[in-house]
C-alpha cells in the first residue's frame, strides 16, 4: 500500500470531514469517524465473544483509503489488525472516549493524526 499523500488526505477530509491516518509498521490506511447509528450497532455486537468480529466489521466500514477490496487483502494477511491498540484508540477518539494520562476524559483530538509511532502489524 502506498502512503497516503497530503492531497489524498485533503480530499478524504472534504468527503468525510473527520479522518484519521493510522500507521502500523509499513501499513498505512485512513478511517473516517463512525456515524452515531454505526457506533450503536458496534456497541450492541461488541458484547461477549463477538468483540473481535465487531471491531473488524467496524474497521471495514470506516476504512476510506485504500479501497475496501484492497483493505480486505490487508486483513487477510494481518487478521488481527482490527484488534490493534492503534485502531482502537483512533475509533475511541472519534466517539469521544479519550482519556488523558490521569484517566479523566479530554476533548477529542484534531480531525487528523497519526496513531503513534510505527509498530509491527501484530502489535
Amino acid at each position: 500500500m502506498p502512503p497516503i499523500t497530503e492531497e489524498q488526505l485533503a480530499a478524504l477530509q472534504r468527503d468525510y470531514r473527520r479522518v484519521k491516518v493510522i500507521r502500523i509498521g509499513e501499513l498505512e490506511f485512513a478511517i473516517r469517524a463512525p456515524k452515531s447509528h454505526e457506533y450503536k450497532t458496534f456497541r450492541r455486537k461488541a458484547f461477549g465473544d463477538q468483540r473481535a468480529d465487531a471491531m473488524e466489521d467496524m474497521l471495514r466500514l470506516l476504512v476510506v483509503s485504500p479501497s475496501r477490496a484492497e483493505f480486505d487483502l490487508v486483513l487477510d494477511e494481518y487478521p488481527g489488525l482490527a484488534e490493534s491498540k492503534d485502531v482502537g484508540r483512533a475509533i475511541e477518539s472519534f466517539v469521544g472516549m479519550v482519556a488523558d494520562e490521569s484517566g479523566k476524559g479530554s476533548p477529542p483530538s484534531s480531525s487528523t493524526s497519526a496513531a503513534g509511532p510505527p509498530r509491527s502489524p501484530t502489535a
